[in-house]
């Protein structure tokens, strides 16, 4: 079950700046992503144990946490983000790896700033896909075929998982927002 886009969350300067985005993204370096193959350990174990890029499956470039620029981070793609009505909770370049999936699970960002009052709804942009074989994203049982530009929004609490089938990584641009800051 997917969102439609907040109102008070500007999602046409991401389509905007698409090119601007995709590029910097394309031009990161393999080790400047931190393995990230344990969804049950959460953000805050990844920001504060990160792992050794070697043969990972999914791993993540970090831009901002807990609404503030990750330490040292120049970026295009951040000051695009900071434009966007809200500032994020987070925001990090991901890629999965050819053939890989990770499982159905729920998120719990909310626990990085204690708001057990909401949830949080996360964006992917998706920058990079294959020709050759279908990666998608599953939120509540309804799927979608990820392709190149597009932007989709759910609630991370909703039972969700991705897959990649093809020969190049997955990726995306995923944004998170706590859902009481935002209209829909």
């Amino acid at each position: 079950m997917f969102l439609p886009f907040p109102k008070n969350i500007n999602t046409n300067l991401l389509k905007d700046n698409f090119l601007i985005i995709q590029e910097e993204y394309k031009n990161l370096n393999y080790n400047d992503f931190l393995d990230y193959d344990n969804i049950k350990t959460g953000t805050r174990d990844i920001i504060i144990n990160p792992k050794s890029t070697i043969d990972a499956k999914w791993q993540i470039k970090p831009l901002m946490f807990k609404n503030q620029r990750w330490p040292g981070v120049k970026s295009k793609t951040v000051e695009i983000i900071e434009q966007l009505g809200i500032q994020p909770l987070l925001a990090t370049f991901s890629r999965l790896a050819p053939f890989s999936k990770i499982d159905t699970h729920t998120d719990k960002d909310q626990d990085l700033v204690e708001a057990k009052d909401t949830t949080v709804v996360k964006y992917h942009l998706t920058l990079e896909s294959s020709n050759d074989g279908e990666s998608a994203l599953i939120v509540g049982g309804e799927k979608r075929i990820l392709k190149i530009g597009d932007i989709n929004c759910f609630d991370e609490s909703i039972p969700h998982s991705v897959y990649n089938e093809g020969t190049k990584h997955r990726g995306v641009l995923l944004i998170s927002w706590l859902r009481k800051d935002l209209e829909f």
